[in-house]
């Protein structure tokens, strides 16, 4: 007697693993969870008379700046600015025309540019997870906009076929 195998397609919630072991959501589920990921991420831009349409927009302008901040504070070498910052400062602080309170002063700028620096260095590879993470929220919405600008258009198209099929006698 032989058994025949079946493959387990392993599931979360209603979200199907693929064969690429990337798991796929439906648009319906999308839609709903970009249209409360709006409203968390923008409260003020979401009133009642505005359509799901308008608020994806506005989120998906939302996530394109924040994508743009990201990439910049990724793409920044962090990291070589501490040794620019004390080269640079460190000849001048060690002046012996310099009196005393300019010296303080510099020291002080100095260490405040250091204690900025120093941590943005450490979390880079944390800043370019959140810029992978909100990049691919932003792709994902910039999917669900157009297929929505589609769909609208369809319906445009039928309305517009209908209301001349009943202007013919």
């Amino acid at each position: 007697m032989e058994t025949e195998q079946v493959a387990v397609q392993p599931t979360v919630g209603s979200i199907a693993q693929t064969p690429q072991n990337a798991f796929v959501v439906p648009n319906g589920e999308l839609k709903d969870f970009y249209l409360k990921f709006a409203l968390l991420l923008n409260p003020n831009s979401c009133s009642a008379n505005r359509t799901e349409f308008e608020l994806l927009n506005i989120l998906l302008k939302d996530l394109k700046k924040i994508v743009g901040a990201l990439t910049h504070l990724t793409m920044h070498a962090w990291d070589d600015g501490i040794p620019e910052i004390l080269l640079s400062c460190g000849a001048y602080s060690l002046q012996d025309d310099l009196n005393k309170k300019t010296r303080m002063q510099m020291n002080a700028s100095m260490g405040k540019h250091l204690q900025f620096l120093t941590p943005m260095a450490m979390d880079s590879p944390a800043m370019k997870l959140l810029y992978r993470n909100m990049n691919k929220h932003y792709m994902q919405v910039e999917i669900l906009v157009k297929q929505m600008a589609t769909e609208i258009e369809r319906q445009k198209k039928e309305n517009g076929q209908q209301e001349i099929m009943k202007t013919i006698p």
